[in-house]
């Protein structure tokens, strides 16, 4: 994570797109570098998604489990599958 444009203190949003992922077989996602101790995810919130590949397809919630710990660089990490 780096901060928003124009600050210096906003990090905790994100969004990115990954290509050329093999249907049906899952990939675990690790973000690293969030500042915040607690965040939703540790109260149930899970990322959303939208694919591609239904073209009619909308953002929906993950239904895999989300993980938010800490790391050994003393920053926190999320990890999901999708």
């Amino acid at each position: 994570m780096r901060p928003d444009t124009n600050t210096t203190s906003y990090f905790q949003w994100f969004y990115f797109r990954v290509k050329w992922l093999k249907a049906k077989k899952p990939v675990t996602f690790t973000l690293k570098n969030f500042v915040k101790t607690n965040m939703l995810y540790t109260q149930g919130l899970k990322p959303f998604f939208k694919s591609d590949i239904d073209s009619n397809s909308e953002y929906a919630q993950l239904a895999s489990e989300v993980k938010y710990s800490e790391n050994d660089d003393g920053y926190y990490e999320l990890k999901f599958k999708y």
